[in-house]
């Protein structure tokens, strides 16, 4: 099957989705709970769609704007 043909994936795992932010399980489940990142729920697995972890990069602060944020701390 080609690159084309490829089907591309739509959700991820905890752990797929730690290695695409490059951040810890641990604070994934803090950004979960803050609100700040969404999961969905497959039986009792987390998962994230790619939209998902897009928007949440997306309003990580810019560096530089270390005296602002646009996070709730």
């Amino acid at each position: 099957m080609s690159d084309a043909q490829e089907l591309k994936k739509v959700c991820y795992s905890l752990e797929e989705a730690c290695q695409i932010l490059s951040i810890g399980r641990s604070t994934i489940y803090e950004e979960v709970k803050a609100g700040r990142l969404q999961a969905s729920k497959v039986g009792r697995r987390k998962v994230f769609t790619r939209e998902a972890l897009e928007r949440w990069a997306a309003d990580l602060p810019k560096a530089g704007n270390y005296g602002e944020s646009n996070r709730d701390s």
